[in-house]
């Protein structure tokens, strides 16, 4: 029996959406983030020595002027002492910048902490040194082995988050793109259950053909039945994909807009990826449903109520939410040839009530064709008898249409029953005629 795969396929994508966010929210909140702290220092010439906290495991440390040599780090207190030497020449800037990166735990650093007065560190910055500027509350201690003019320590530290930005692009995108896709997932969810459930245009339909094929479904499914539902569910992965990459993206435009890094030649770019991955999606789906639409009609002579299995289990997974069309028809040529002519011209009638326009052309002719020969293997010759008279006149306003020869040639059979000719020129009634 048919599987509806789009029900299972929205609760798949909403239960691993959320855990993406679930999980995205987790991993921006506990991975490590990188900042860049520049402290601006005031130091003579000569050798200097710096003791530092740093809310964080030490990454690196550089001075734009002087070199920084004896680097060393450990923990402490959720983060790292830091001492490292100073090495001024003459004639250099008296205000040195000193880069230091490091990674911390959490969406932003902690506060400082004070040093311990009795540590190490500090005693080896303290060895042979003239001057000493200490603000332990703020965590750094300064030692020059000379006196100056400018040897006055640290004035003030500069953060630079972009350990931060980056782990919004990241992590963050996930989080807001997952948010976007869960609510179109939603969205889409409750559509399908309100188009099944409350949405009573098509009703009749949907009755007429799932009763038809409960009935056959004690005949063995054709093959062709699980190459379609694998050909579709392949699509469905495939689109899955696309969303994910749509998350991704959509969650960078947003992590990006926010911290003012959203560059023109970036949203343009990935805005051209996802144009061209749904051309790609949409070129494969029309590829694929005319494919297997033709290999369906190829196996209706020989095996109607497979092709009709088939052409149902189509119509469920190749759209989230199926609406009949004209080209439906095929379905009740199906239930004809299964000799169910009842629902088979119920399900006609019903579907171009529903979605017919004009009273001619191909499709005019098919449904015309179908209710002939139902009524006429119901043996209701009145009404058979107007719908063979309709489908003459039809055939004969085309008759090169390849179609309507076909359908001319079936009908010659019935023809003799009802007396007429093939160039009939009375009308048919206006009015449909009662229901079978």
């Amino acid at each position: 029996m048919y599987v509806d795969f789009y029900k299972k396929y929205y609760r798949i994508s909403i239960i691993s959406e959320f855990f993406i966010v679930l999980i995205s929210l987790f991993l921006f909140i506990l991975l490590p983030s990188r900042m860049e702290r520049t402290l601006f220092i005031a130091a003579d010439p000569g050798d200097s020595r710096i003791c530092y906290y740093i809310p964080g495991k030490l990454v690196s440390a550089d001075a734009l002027s002087g070199t920084i040599s004896e680097i060393h780090s450990e923990s402490y207190k959720g983060g790292s002492l830091l001492c490292f030497a100073l090495e001024k020449n003459p004639g250099e800037d008296e205000i040195t910048e000193v880069s230091i990166a490091f990674q911390c735990s959490g969406t932003k650093p902690k506060g400082q902490t004070a040093l311990p007065a009795d540590h190490s560190f500090l005693e080896w910055a303290e060895e042979n040194t003239a001057c000493q500027y200490a603000c332990a509350e703020e965590g750094y201690f300064f030692a020059a082995k000379q006196e100056g003019d400018y040897n006055t320590g640290h004035f003030y530290s500069l953060d630079q988050p972009s350990g931060i930005i980056q782990k919004w692009q990241l992590w963050g995108s996930l989080i807001l793109g997952g948010v976007y896709l869960f609510i179109l997932e939603l969205t889409a969810f409750w559509g399908r259950s309100k188009r099944k459930n409350k949405d009573r245009k098509y009703w009749k339909l949907d009755e007429l053909a799932k009763k038809y094929i409960l009935a056959q479904s004690s005949h063995d499914a054709p093959p062709l039945l699980k190459k379609n539902r694998m050909v579709f569910k392949g699509l469905l992965y495939f689109q899955y994909v696309q969303k994910l990459f749509l998350l991704v993206v959509v969650g960078q435009w947003f992590a990006r807009l926010l911290d003012g890094s959203l560059k023109k030649t970036f949203f343009t770019g990935t805005l051209g990826a996802l144009l061209l991955s749904f051309l790609l999606y949409y070129i494969l789906y029309f590829f694929l449903y005319i494919k297997e639409y033709k290999k369906i009609l190829s196996i209706g002579d020989r095996n109607p109520a497979g092709a009709a299995r088939c052409l149902y289990d189509l119509t469920l997974i190749s759209a989230p939410v199926h609406r009949w069309t004209l080209s439906d028809l095929n379905l009740a040529v199906f239930m004809m040839k299964t000799e169910n002519y009842r629902e088979s011209a119920l399900f006609s009638r019903e579907l171009w009530h529903l979605c017919g326009k004009k009273k001619q052309g191909t499709q005019y002719l098919q449904y015309l064709y179908v209710q002939c020969c139902c009524f006429h293997y119901m043996g209701k010759e009145k009404q058979a008898g107007a719908y063979l008279e309709a489908a003459w006149r039809e055939i004969s306003k085309n008759p090169k249409n390849k179609y309507g020869r076909k359908v001319a040639s079936k009908l010659k059979q019935l023809q003799p029953l009802y007396g007429q000719s093939d160039t009939a020129g009375s009308s048919a009634p206006d009015e449909e005629v009662r229901d079978p």
